[in-house]
């Protein structure tokens, strides 16, 4: 078994206008994370906590998009693919 952590942590840059203290609330969500170039189908994809996540794999194209893998884009998410 081999497992593949990718941790997804969204940056941004610093504005003028922005605010500050660094905070920011929204109720956007990731839809999905397309991986290319992975080179076999996993068996499956999961959060650190251990909930599974939806995923497709694309051998012809070595794909893998994973669906919705988390609630709110100001959730850093680590992801764990086991192939």
């Amino acid at each position: 078994m081999c497992v593949v952590s990718l941790p997804i942590v969204l940056a941004c840059c610093r504005s003028k206008s922005a605010d500050q203290s660094g905070s920011y609330t929204t109720r956007e969500w990731i839809e999905r994370i397309i991986v290319l170039g992975f080179p076999s189908e996993p068996k499956s994809v999961q959060a650190a906590d251990g909930s599974e996540f939806g995923f497709r794999y694309d051998g012809a194209k070595s794909t893998l998009e994973i669906k919705k893998p988390s609630s709110n884009v100001n959730q850093d998410v680590d992801i764990a693919v086991t192939v």
